[in-house]
């Protein structure tokens, strides 16, 4: 299960609907050993496709070296779908390979699908739908 905050949840949407009709692309980053969401990190979708969505890959190597320094690792991989419902293509499949260990969010900028967002883990080759829950941050810190 994923949970992601509101505000969060509320950013993915947000991006996915600015990059209109690119698909966008991005991580969520996890503090190691900790399972929970901790930092949104949008990214620039080197494809500039609405119908798949690469890493660009020198930014890619430096978020990379980036979340060592910070102790953080991939926990979801996140892109949106312009023109269909939020399931993994073909091409995603092949995509998560690169990133066996974390959830796969996708976030479909078609207005009539809903869920319009929808998690998996994809491991060899096999899509595995997760439940994804929101809540809401807390008030105080």
């Amino acid at each position: 299960m994923l949970n992601l905050s509101t505000s969060m949840r509320d950013a993915l949407f947000r991006q996915a609907h600015e990059q209109h009709p690119i698909e966008c692309c991005g991580i969520i980053t996890s503090l190691a050993g900790e399972p929970r969401p901790h930092r949104l990190i949008p990214m620039h979708n080197a494809a500039q496709s609405k119908d798949f969505f690469i890493f660009e890959p020198r930014e890619q190597l430096l978020v990379w070296r980036e979340m060592d320094v910070r102790s953080e690792f991939p926990l979801v991989i996140y892109h949106s779908h312009t023109a269909s419902k939020p399931y993994p293509s073909s091409t995603d499949v092949d995509y998560a390979a690169a990133f066996p260990d974390a959830y796969h969010l996708i976030i479909s900028t078609v207005k009539h699908f809903c869920p319009a967002m929808r998690c998996y883990y994809i491991k060899h080759g096999r899509i595995l739908e997760q439940e994804l829950t929101f809540e809401q941050p807390p008030l105080f810190y």
